[in-house]
């Protein structure tokens, strides 16, 4: 096991510092290790990129805001924690959605 970082900035919209290229990854490959679940890319989904791109927090949450689809459905509403669920729930659930938009009234 090698433990060397992620690869978070190689995607459009990340929470990850721009130093986070996979070059640990690609140094392992390169030297022949064999790399597995490469799929799995750990992120924070509680970050807004429109207008402009910025950290939102759980505490938003917490004092009732809300992610609603195109529709105006709240998104989290089947789960017991709703918007503070685990991230993995947070962030299956929003890539099921077309557009995800926080509602913060």
């Amino acid at each position: 096991m090698l433990a060397t970082g992620g690869l978070g900035f190689l995607y459009r919209y990340t929470d990850n510092p721009s130093d986070v290229k996979g070059e640990g990854i690609f140094m392992a490959w390169k030297h022949g290790a064999t790399l597995i679940d490469m799929e799995f890319v750990q992120f924070y989904p509680y970050w807004l990129v429109h207008p402009r791109s910025f950290d939102i927090g759980t505490k938003l949450f917490s004092l009732g805001a809300v992610m609603r689809n195109k529709n105006g459905e709240r998104i989290m509403d089947k789960y017991p924690a709703k918007e503070l669920e685990t991230r993995d729930i947070v962030s299956r659930t929003m890539s099921l959605s077309e557009t995800v938009y926080l509602d913060v009234i």
